[in-house]
């Protein structure tokens, strides 16, 4: 990649900063490796400096997204141009024992805050040695069970989506559902998610379809449909398997039911397919997510994954923290949880007490010529 010069950019709404000015940033794109190497630590102002670390899959299988997510958080890092945070980028390699061992160093170099990792597996491993030294854990993990003793869940959560899109639907006038779910743990947390919504809304009981990985199982359930008073089908699969779906109920009868998706289908395999006319779906709002995805790829020559950009929110809002410490800790449980929360390039943002993130979900339908928002996601 060509080095870039400097360009100073103002971005309105990246982070909010309750009764501040959104703050002036730098972008400047680090040189690009062959070789998925964690690089030193970028040249920042002088003085007292704030450690963070980050905790990454920088080698193994999930070498890919790992390195997106550093690119992420060295774009934010370089965005700022006065702030004093040292970022200390450890590889995980995706493994709980490594992850623990890379923690007690970050821990023994003195950061005040670590990121990541990116699996639910590493946060058991790791959340002993920081709770003991009270560093806060905010983890790029949807597993809202490892919410709690120090740890924050930044990851898009599959519960809050869940409730968005079922939420709208119903407020549109939908009351009988049937959902088409993974076996496993995952399908099993968002089908009990179905029927409490259901009990609680006083709508009759949901259909529940569990579909094994490898198995099209799934086409003889769903032709049961055709006797059942069903309204909806809640898909939250995206890629490959709910194209699938949908081919399949336009061909066997079945395109009367309205298709109900997750965040897993903002995808453009998804969003870019015919079959997928009139399907809903939840997201946060596009607007400064765009600016993220086109800096990116201006910076890096490939487009981001869908989750690169929770790299540079978590960064951000470690930034914002430390320029508001005023001398003091900056990344405590009451400052992670303010009430006005952050606005990041996924849109506003809050930790809440329980560790969780709250996001502002807008709801899409997908048309022949792109996606259009019909509404928000909210209870």
């Amino acid at each position: 990649m060509k080095n870039m010069k400097l360009s100073r950019i103002l971005i309105w709404s990246i982070l909010l900063i309750s009764g501040c000015d959104s703050p002036k940033m730098i972008v400047q794109p680090p040189v690009e490796k062959t070789q998925p190497e964690i690089p030193a630590p970028a040249i920042l102002p002088q003085g007292e400096m704030t450690k963070v670390g980050l905790l990454l899959p920088l080698s193994g299988s999930s070498k890919g997204i790992g390195k997106q997510l550093l690119n992420s958080a060295q774009l934010a890092l370089f965005s700022f141009s006065d702030h004093k945070l040292e970022l200390l980028p450890k590889d995980t390699k995706g493994e709980p024992g490594v992850a623990l061992e890379q923690t007690k160093e970050l821990l023994n170099d003195g950061v005040e805050l670590i990121l990541g990792p990116l699996f639910a597996v590493e946060v058991d491993a790791l959340k002993g040695p920081a709770l003991a030294k009270m560093v806060p854990i905010v983890s790029l993990t949807n597993n809202v069970d490892k919410a709690g003793q120090g740890v924050f869940v930044f990851g898009f959560s599959p519960d809050m989506s869940t409730d968005a899109i079922l939420n709208f639907a119903r407020k549109k006038g939908y009351r009988n559902f049937a959902a088409l779910l993974p076996s496993g743990p995952f399908g099993k947390r968002l089908g009990e998610s179905l029927l409490k919504f259901s009990q609680n809304n006083e709508l009759p009981e949901p259909i529940i379809i569990y579909s094994d990985q490898n198995s099209r199982s799934w086409e003889f359930e769903l032709e049961k449909l055709k006797t059942q008073k069903v309204q909806v089908l809640f898909v939250p699969e995206g890629g490959a398997k709910v194209i699938e779906v949908a081919t399949y109920m336009k061909e066997t009868g079945l395109s009367h039911i309205r298709l109900l998706g997750s965040g897993q289908w903002d995808d453009p395999v998804v969003l870019s397919s015919p079959i997928m006319q009139d399907a809903w779906y939840p997201t946060t709002r596009k607007g400064q997510r765009e600016w993220f995805n086109k800096k990116y790829e201006e910076t890096y020559g490939e487009k981001p994954q869908r989750l690169a950009s929770l790299a540079f929110d978590m960064v951000s809002l470690a930034i914002v923290l430390s320029k508001d410490s005023n001398g003091g800790q900056p990344f405590t449980y009451q400052t992670l949880i303010r009430p006005q929360g952050f606005r990041g390039v996924e849109g506003l943002f809050k930790i809440t007490p329980d560790g969780t993130t709250q996001r502002e979900l807008s709801i899409f339908q997908i048309n022949l010529d792109g996606v259009k928002e019909i509404g928000v996601g909210q209870n």
